[in-house]
């Protein structure tokens, strides 16, 4: 399975960013090209700036295997 870039994340219920509130978080963006995860992530992340409980991540599957964040 060739190398897929995901952007994932939504709002918090802390700052600590361990619990997500229920019906916010999702996975956006699935992208060979890491240049492309990046736009979606900031599109995401410019979509609320005022939001400090609000994350969001890219993470790889590096080909095959458990996702890894990165």
């Amino acid at each position: 399975m060739p190398r897929q870039f995901q952007v994932t994340g939504g709002d918090y219920l802390t700052l600590e960013f361990d619990r997500p509130i229920d019906g916010t978080s999702g996975r956006f963006g699935s992208s060979q090209n890491i240049e492309r995860a990046r736009e979606v992530w900031r599109e995401r992340a410019e979509a609320t700036p005022t939001q400090v409980a609000t994350r969001y991540t890219i993470f790889t599957n590096l080909g095959a295997g458990t996702p890894k964040l990165g």
